[in-house]
């Protein structure tokens, strides 16, 4: 679970990830930079082990080194997914591919944790 702060309604608000799933860990990981700002700039401890077990998640993942450029570009720099092909010299579809594998094997490494009590 992540909290941040609605500048609207001007409240904490909370979301929960379904690391469980490939939608869940796709909302995760775009919203990494808010949750790197909330346990950085604001001490927010529970955004930084939710940090902390989406980098192990990654590093157990067994991800290729395509998968992990992939993931890189659109999620570590906030590329579009057409961007992120062009630079690594591959279409989108491909991209695609890349970042639903990836996801996939993640999302594994979650229910293994899920289930063993670690990530």
């Amino acid at each position: 679970m992540a909290k941040y702060y609605d500048k609207e309604t001007r409240a904490l608000q909370y979301e929960i990830y379904d690391t469980m799933t490939r939608k869940g860990m796709h909302r995760l990981l775009r919203d990494q930079h808010r949750l790197r700002a909330q346990a950085y700039d604001r001490g927010d401890y529970d955004a930084l082990v939710i940090l902390m077990d989406l980098e192990r998640a990654r590093e157990m993942a067994g991800l290729t080194e395509r998968q992990k450029e992939a993931l890189y570009y659109v999620y570590d720099l906030d590329m579009r997914q057409k961007d992120a092909a062009e630079v690594m010299g591959i279409d989108r579809a491909g991209m695609a591919k890349y970042i639903a594998a990836a996801l996939k094997k993640i999302v594994r490494v979650y229910e293994r944790g899920g289930k063993n009590g670690e990530i």
